[in-house]
């Protein structure tokens, strides 16, 4: 799926922490310790295109196997587990299905759906069904459709910090290499969108305390490429965040940084420098606009997630010809080494 998120970018586009992670230690999550409640869940590649989902405590501890499916999203709260299932004999999954995160008996959520997204009270959920989004309450089991559309896959829409609204872009035909990509908000009760951007160029939407970072196409020599920006939710302060890409990120089969997920504090921003086979983890200092390569992480990997508070960065390290070399890592958002959590593993997410 993270391939297939890639390509539809590179399509888009032509038209003061310690330097390693303290192993053992409670910042990451050793059994015992007050983050038992923060896990890690992953695929688990096996062979001839099959796929489980597993779980494991953030130090990679106590890892054990959920269900037969991929994709998996963790709740808030570390309680329930989305994840894709119901796959072929080609590893295509389309069914959503909700677990505990203690395992046990599963229930249907959609027949079709992709690219959840938790509530920050883990009380609801908001997928793509190919029609549109869909909330989907937990606690009831009621599903409602809250925007019809062809919504933008990958990083297309975002919770706000509240949990009350939802900002994503609207792919339609027009004058932005071929395409027509621009920001609304909407009550996640539903209603009347508002429009946030006008330009025709603004996707991928990430909702912090600060404002909402988007990526906004701009034209390189005729070659699109992601800038980062960043608006406030009334409309206002449009600006940009990182200004023009430096030469370095122009390569062949870049398409730019996408914004990927903030700090709660606002004051770090995970990106990643979207390609053809990934999206290489990049640091963002959303005041200065300055931008940094986390670690050597290279084409093929993906920055899943941020930690609450700006500390760490998940990533799946990927490898476009084997599973056998890929595998989930922790690593300090300031640099360093990752410590592996999990081998022949990707998609990961976790409620850290």
């Amino acid at each position: 799926m993270r391939q297939a998120i890639a390509l539809a970018l590179l399509c888009l586009a032509a038209t003061g922490c310690a330097k390693t992670l303290p192993g053992g230690t409670a910042d990451i999550g050793q059994a015992g310790t007050r983050l038992d409640a923060k896990y890690v869940v992953y695929t688990r590649y096996l062979r001839g295109d099959r796929y489980e989902v597993w779980i494991a405590h953030i130090n990679g501890s106590g890892k054990r196997r959920l269900a037969a499916g991929r994709s998996p999203w963790i709740s808030p709260d570390g309680r329930w587990v989305v994840y894709k299932g119901g796959c072929d004999a080609y590893g295509d999954c389309r069914k959503l299905y909700l677990i505990a995160s203690a395992g046990g008996r599963r229930r249907v959520l959609a027949p079709d759906g992709s690219d959840v997204r938790w509530s920050p009270d883990s009380q609801r959920v908001v997928f793509a069904n190919g029609r549109g989004l869909v909330r989907f309450e937990v606690a009831t089991g009621e599903s409602v459709e809250i925007v019809r559309g062809d919504v933008q896959w990958g990083w297309s829409w975002s919770f706000s910090p509240a949990g009350d609204e939802i900002a994503y872009s609207v792919a339609r035909r027009g004058r932005c290499f071929g395409s027509n990509f621009d920001i609304y908000l909407v009550r996640v009760s539903g209603g009347t969108p508002r429009r946030l951007t006008t330009n025709g160029c603004s996707a991928f939407p990430v909702w912090g305390a600060d404002g909402i970072a988007f990526a906004r196409l701009i034209s390189y020599r005729g070659w699109g490429r992601h800038e980062i920006w960043r608006i406030n939710p009334d409309g206002t302060e449009r600006r940009t965040v990182t200004g023009r890409l430096p030469a370095r990120l122009l390569g062949n089969g870049i398409t730019g940084l996408v914004p990927i997920a903030w700090s709660k504090d606002g004051r770090r921003l995970l990106a990643g420098l979207a390609n053809e086979f990934g999206s290489v983890p990049f640091a963002v200092d959303p005041e200065r606009g300055t931008m940094r390569k986390i670690d050597d992480y290279g084409y093929a990997d993906w920055p899943d997630g941020l930690s609450r508070d700006g500390r760490y960065v998940l990533v799946s390290v990927g490898d476009v010809a084997s599973y056998d070399r890929t595998r989930v890592e922790i690593v300090a958002y300031n640099g360093g080494h990752g410590r592996v959590i999990a081998r022949r593993a990707g998609e990961a997410s976790w409620n850290l």
